[in-house]
C-alpha cells in the first residue's frame, strides 16, 4: 500500500485489508514522504501483521516507486495490491486464494471486477474493466485498453521476479506495462465478482482524461517501435483505438488540425478493418450518448 499524505483514508483502507476473512496476510505499508499524520495513524495501529516503510517522495509522482519499496520486503508467495484510499471486501483474498489452489502454476495474476465510490462505498456502482476479447490472447488484447483494474489484483511472488517489478518512470501507466509483461508469460484469469471499492477523485492522474490518454497514447507509440515483430492487425487496431479515445477525450482541447488528423487516421484505419469499422460506431455512439447527458444536464 503506497501511501502520501493520505491520513483522511488510509485508515479505511488499512482496517479493509486487516478484517479480511483470509487472515495469514502482512500489510507493508510505504510512506512516499508525507507530510500530514499518516505516520502517527499507521504507527497507532495494533496489529502485528503492519509493517510500516518510509522514503523520501523522489519526485517521479510514480506509484511505482514505493510499491517496488514494498515489493523488496514482502515475504509472502502472493501479492496484492491496495492504494490508500481504496477498499477491499472483506473476501478479496480468500476469493482470490481459492480461485488460485485450483488452477495451474501458469496462471500468473487474478483480478476481479470492483464497485467505484465517491465518498461512501456504494454496491450500486459496479464497473469492471472490459476485456475486448479481439484476438482471444490477453497480450495483444492489452495491448488495445488496459483491462485490468489495479485494487483487484493478485499475482503470484514468483512472477515478479521473473517479469520485474514496477517501472517507476510511467507515471500512471505503470501498472499496464507491468501487466504486459506478465502477459507475455503467463496466463491471467478473471474473478466474475465485484470485490472491491475503487475511490474516484477529481486530484487522480486518471480524472483528468485528456492528459492521460495523451500518455496512453505516446506510451503505445514508443512500445511498437520497440517491439516491431508485433502483428500488423494488433498494432493497427490499438493505435486507432488510441486515436479514437484521444478524440472522445479531448475533442474541446486538440488543435483543429490534429483533430481532422485523427478523424481521417480512423476512418482510414477503420476502413480496412470491420472490427475497427464496429469499434468507430460504437465509439461515436457513446460519444452521441455523453453529448446527449451533457445537454441535458
Amino acid at each position: 500500500m503506497p501511501a502520501f499524505n493520505s491520513a483522511n483514508t488510509i485508515l479505511t483502507s488499512v482496517h479493509s485489508v486487516l478484517a479480511q476473512t483470509y487472515s495469514n496476510l502482512e500489510l507493508i505499508i510505504v510512506d512516499d514522504g508525507s507530510t500530514d499524520d499518516t505516520k502517527l495513524l499507521v504507527l497507532s495501529l495494533a496489529d502485528s501483521r503492519v509493517r510500516y516503510h518510509y522514503q523520501d517522495n523522489p519526485g517521479t509522482g510514480s506509484a511505482g516507486s514505493p510499491r517496488n519499496l514494498g515489493l523488496k520486503h514482502a515475504a509472502g508467495e502472493y501479492i496484492a495490491f491496495l492504494d490508500s484510499d481504496d477498499i477491499w471486501m472483506v473476501n478479496f483474498l480468500s476469493t482470490h486464494i481459492h480461485i488460485f489452489m485450483s488452477l495451474d502454476s501458469s496462471v500468473g495474476l487474478t483480478f476481479s471486477g470492483y464497485h467505484t465510490f465517491t465518498s461512501t462505498p456504494d454496491l450500486s456502482a459496479s464497473y469492471a474493466y472490459r476485456n475486448p476479447r479481439l484476438f482471444r490472447n490477453n497480450y495483444y488484447d492489452l495491448l488495445i485498453t488496459n483491462f485490468i483494474p489495479m485494487p483487484t489484483v493478485v499475482i503470484r511472488a514468483s512472477v515478479l521476479l521473473t517479469v520485474g517489478y514496477f517501472r517507476t518512470d510511467l507515471r500512471g501507466l505503470e501498472d499496464w506495462d507491468l501487466w504486459l509483461r506478465v502477459s507475455q508469460k503467463y496466463h491471467i484469469h478473471r474473478i466474475n465478482q465485484d470485490l472491491a471499492y475503487y475511490r474516484l477523485s477529481t486530484n487522480s492522474m486518471s480524472a483528468d482524461k485528456y492528459s492521460y490518454t495523451l500518455l496512453e497514447e505516446h506510451y503505445l507509440s514508443t512500445y511498437f517501435k520497440l517491439n516491431p515483430t508485433l502483428p500488423a492487425s494488433v498494432r493497427l487496431i490499438s493505435l486507432t483505438h488510441s486515436s479514437i479515445k484521444l478524440l472522445k477525450n479531448g475533442i474541446s482541447q486538440l488543435p483543429l488540425a490534429r483533430t481532422i488528423t485523427l478523424m481521417l487516421q480512423t476512418l482510414f484505419y477503420s476502413l480496412r478493418s470491420f472490427p475497427l469499422s464496429l469499434l468507430l460506431l460504437y465509439s461515436l455512439i457513446q460519444l452521441e450518448i455523453k453529448k446527449c447527458i451533457s445537454h441535458r444536464s
